[in-house]
């Protein structure tokens, strides 16, 4: 199941399903982080394979993380992540689940 919305870095950020995600190109997407309006879309394609689900769902949060962070070094990036991967965990059970149903 995917959740509506996630917290990242305390704030509250859509999830939405689209069918037919693209990029600005045209070319098709399985995800995408719209950082403007706290918003991350998946492609409806990607519901039909648990793993990729679960998978592009934690790439977006991670642009997401990313984009919030506003910092790009090496070392510091590892640590940042760390500590926003870890309250992400905390904060969205609903998305913990989904890596319960697939060990």
């Amino acid at each position: 199941m995917i959740p509506e919305a996630l917290r990242i870095s305390g704030l509250t950020w859509g999830v939405r399903v689209k069918a037919k995600l693209k990029n600005d190109g045209g070319a098709g997407l399985w995800g995408q982080c719209l950082p403007a309006k706290q918003e991350i879309l998946l492609d409806r394609s990607v519901l039909k394979v648990p793993d990729r689900a679960r998978r592009t769902l934690l790439h977006e949060a991670i642009h997401a993380m990313l984009e919030s962070s506003k910092y790009y070094d090496d070392e510091d990036l590892v640590l940042r992540m760390e500590e926003k991967m870890d309250q992400f965990l905390m904060d969205n059970p609903d998305f913990r689940a989904l890596y319960q149903q697939h060990p």
